[in-house]
């Protein structure tokens, strides 16, 4: 079950379901309603012959007692109904409510998969955080099997946090299907760029986490330097009309393009040069992953999940968050002296595959 279905999670459960065998899962997916995005709901009718789809009304991101409250008691109805083996709570609402009702219904096996956990967050203050992590104390020692994390990163922070034994953990990283390899001029010419203009690009929302501001200043170092080059940012969201205006101000409009959301942008990447991501914090990004699938190098902020992904002088390189200089500097060096796209190919299919992260995910279920 799911609450967040958008975004990284929503994108890794509906990989799972749609990867797991058949021969031997029979497989319910309940899904909050609420902040479903077009690319979850478009991929749901796919799988609806071979997954029962159950949508919640009530499955919601805010603390909400009526919301919840249902919502506890229609998981539970669920269970009741199926008698799982197997309960996989994924995301923090249904990773609390689901874990409890799995618990108070006696199911065998209990899965968790935070997606970064709600303690990490900056959002919350102080004490809610300090409630967060009793919360998933208890439910980690009373209430399930094994936590799969996304991330070493994530994976520490669980046990710096004393949320139980470290055995009780298990990084499994998100993973992606390999992708035909087109000419990366075709997809240039679809952005409207010529052949020889080089592209950094990145695809994210325009959100406080992604840090969009220092993609911004590191575009405007970048540009004044090189004359070749552009920058493109896929995706919207509420800094969107802030970027816009940084741009005007600083009359970037010829060299940084905001091409609002795309369907296909985990296609698009293949016409970056350069793929840069600048983000506070992160959990494991799939955006990094679709890059290395892509053969595009990276320069990324040297944060959780993403300095799992980055090898220096192998895919790409790191700078510190925030730190805008280094940044322009690492993407300069990075668009004229860029690793092999054999090597950037390598560390995608070493590591980053969906059948690796299904399998594992599998051996896990069937233990």
């Amino acid at each position: 079950m799911i609450q967040e279905a958008s975004g990284g999670c929503g994108r890794h459960v509906l990989d799972l379901v749609s990867g797991l065998d058949p021969n031997q899962f029979d497989i319910t997916l309940m899904y909050g309603k609420e902040r479903a995005d077009a690319y979850y709901l478009s991929r749901l009718s796919r799988i609806n012959d071979a997954v029962t789809l159950v949508p919640s009304n009530y499955l919601c991101r805010e603390i909400n007692p009526f919301k919840d409250i249902n919502a506890y008691l229609e998981i539970s109805h669920l269970i009741r109904k199926f008698k799982p083996d197997i309960v996989h709570c994924h995301s923090s609402k249904a990773g609390v409510l689901g874990r409890l009702a799995a618990m108070n219904s006696h199911v065998p096996k209990i899965f968790y998969t935070p997606h970064a956990y709600s303690f990490q967050a900056d959002e919350f203050s102080k004490i809610k955080k300090e409630i967060f992590i009793e919360l998933e104390k208890w439910l980690s020692h009373h209430a399930t099997t094994c936590t799969f994390n996304v991330s070493l990163g994530e994976k520490k922070a669980a046990i710096q946090a004393g949320l139980d034994a470290a055995d009780k953990f298990a990084v499994i990283h998100n993973g992606l299907p390999p992708i035909p390899l087109m000419n990366k001029m075709i997809y240039k010419e679809k952005l409207g760029f010529s052949a020889h203009t080089k592209i950094v690009g990145v695809s994210a929302r325009m959100a406080p986490q992604k840090d969009p501001a220092t993609f911004l200043k590191i575009a405007k170092r970048v540009t004044s330097k090189i004359s070749d080059v552009d920058f493109v940012y896929i995706g919207d969201g509420p800094l969107l009309e802030q970027s816009k205006e940084y741009i005007r101000k600083h009359n970037l409009s010829d060299r940084v393009h905001l091409i609002g959301y795309r369907n296909d942008a985990d296609a698009i990447v293949r016409a970056f040069d350069v793929y840069l991501l600048t983000s506070l914090y992160e959990g494991l990004p799939y955006s990094l992953i679709e890059a290395l699938r892509s053969g595009v190098p990276i320069v990324a902020t040297d944060t959780t999940g993403n300095n799992e992904i980055v090898q220096d002088g192998v895919n790409g390189s790191l700078f510190a968050v925030g730190d805008d200089s280094e940044g322009a500097e690492k993407t300069e060096v990075m668009l004229s002296s860029p690793p092999s796209e054999k090597s950037i190919l390598r560390s995608y299919q070493s590591e980053f595959t969906l059948e690796r992260m299904i399998n594992k995910i599998q051996k896990h279920y069937l233990m």
